[in-house]
């Protein structure tokens, strides 16, 4: 944030929440089954749902009146695309090594193979 986008104190704190927050969210869906989620095991609706609205909430909280509250300023948009890159890599990377746990440490319980 700070050598990419020359982010500013109130920037900086807005992409650490914002990314630290859908990363944190991500990792719920990962780590709930040992096998790949959202194409081998869905989740409950509600709890899909739950934290789809969780999201939303943190996406709109930097151009929410509730703004200024946390000092949070309203990203450009190439941060976004930041962003996006860095969920995809954190999540392929968090199910590499789940994958890796499970096979390495996991194997004698079968959890991959039920």
């Amino acid at each position: 944030m700070l050598t990419f986008f020359h982010a500013s104190v109130s920037l900086f704190q807005t992409g650490w929440f914002l990314e630290s927050f859908l990363t944190q969210t991500l990792i719920i869906f990962s780590i709930r089954t040992a096998i790949v989620p959202f194409f081998r095991s869905r989740p409950n609706g509600w709890f899909a749902l739950g934290l789809l609205g969780v999201v939303v909430l943190a996406l709109l909280l930097p151009i929410s009146p509730l703004a200024p509250l946390f000092s949070f300023v309203s990203p450009p948009k190439l941060f976004y695309v930041v962003l996006i890159l860095i969920l995809v890599c954190y999540f392929m990377l968090v199910e590499g090594l789940k994958r890796w746990f499970y096979a390495r440490w996991m194997c004698e319980y079968d959890i991959l193979h039920p």
